[in-house]
């Protein structure tokens, strides 16, 4: 039996330390891919012009303890709420800045508008953005159940602008607005997780939504963990379907059991999976099989939106018609069909001047199929 070499000791474990290093270097310094970045002419901006508008709304730092718009005793969460909505004002101030925000990245990006215009806006966005973000608003760990939404959809809206400026301008997230937005991904995903491992019986589009602003952020933070965590509960979100006989489809039964509003909430919960599957896929962490049940659950509600009667599923109320600004989903899903070279079961362009501040505004050009 040989002695022990403490020289072949010591060199190979250098060795192997210094390959483990490499590799865990190289593996920390692999970008997660950005989704608005599709190499578009780099606008460069003026961020210290005056901004107009630099005093938007005051940070909100109040608890986020917010009524419902829907009646919470109607099991189908449709009937409006007969009581008045407390905290109605945040709830509306919160989505009024996200939207402000989203259009000010619209213009800066905008090249058929004048400099000075873009400029402005470019200015208006990193200002507002700062002034927000130094305050650390939204961070007021008591919530309810609409204020943890609120938030969700705010932190998916902000996360969007911010990757939409920084791939197609100069713009660089600050570490303020950076630790900020981090710390709101942080207490979305506490909030989510929780109903995630519950197994929760009211598991539905919150969730989805929730998954889509933390993988945003994911991205803007280049954190893989966080995105094997929203491909977690993605997949989760894939086993909660039922299956449609006449048209062999599936359907998210939680959503159509919304009264007269089944449609409306078929399109807009496949909103957020379809967007996080198609930055999933981006990140080579969609498969076929996940994308061939989401491509269901996508033929289902076009169905839904077209032609109904060639579906086994019947509802009970005349059905309220999804808005244009829900079926946003259309367009990764042609993007992804094309990827994937599975059928096109939804043939129709997808073009409309109305934007959905929830995915980051006009998003239509960076999405090409």
């Amino acid at each position: 039996m040989r002695g022990f070499d403490l020289y072949s000791f010591v060199k190979k474990s250098l060795t192997l330390g210094f390959i483990v290093g490499f590799v865990s270097l190289k593996i920390s310094a692999e970008e997660l891919r950005n989704p608005f970045d599709l190499g578009l002419p780099i606008f460069k901006g003026k961020s210290k012009l005056y901004c107009p508008q630099k005093n938007l709304y005051k940070p909100v730092l109040k608890e986020l303890i917010i009524d419902g718009k829907y009646d919470k005793n109607d099991p189908t969460h449709s009937k409006p709420n007969p009581k008045p909505i407390r905290g109605l004002k945040t709830q509306n101030d919160i989505a009024n800045f996200a939207k402000k925000l989203s259009r000010f990245s619209d213009i800066a990006l905008d090249e058929t508008k004048k400099p000075k215009v873009r400029y402005r806006a470019y200015a208006c966005f990193k200002q507002n953005l700062h002034n927000w973000a130094k305050e650390e608003a939204l961070l007021n760990v008591k919530a309810n159940s609409q204020g943890q939404a609120i938030r969700k959809w705010f932190l998916g809206s902000l996360s969007a602008v911010s990757l939409k400026m920084i791939a197609n301008s100069d713009f660089v997230l600050g570490e303020v607005e950076k630790k900020w937005l981090d710390d709101i991904a942080h207490e979305v995903k506490k909030h989510y997780h929780k109903r995630y491992t519950k197994r929760v019986v009211y598991f539905n589009n919150h969730d989805h939504w929730a998954i889509y602003a933390v993988g945003l952020n994911a991205i803007l933070q280049n954190r893989k963990e966080d995105l094997l965590w929203v491909r977690e509960v993605f997949d989760f979100a894939l086993t909660r379907t039922k299956e449609d006989e006449s048209s062999k489809t599936l359907y998210l039964p939680r959503e159509t059991r919304r009264g007269h509003l089944g449609v409306v909430y078929m399109n807009f919960s496949l909103t957020p999976l379809l967007f996080t599957a198609h930055f999933l896929h981006q990140n080579s962490m969609l498969d076929k099989p996940r994308w061939e049940k989401l491509r269901k659950i996508a033929h289902f509600t076009h169905i839904l939106n077209t032609n109904p009667q060639k579906l086994s599923l019947r509802f009970e109320q005349a059905q309220k018609k999804a808005k244009i600004q829900s079926q946003f989903w259309i367009l990764p899903y042609l993007i992804l069909t094309k990827k994937f070279q599975t059928p096109k079961q939804i043939s129709q362009k997808f073009s409309t001047k109305k934007k959905n501040w929830r995915i980051g505004g006009d998003i239509q050009r960076f999405y090409r199929y």
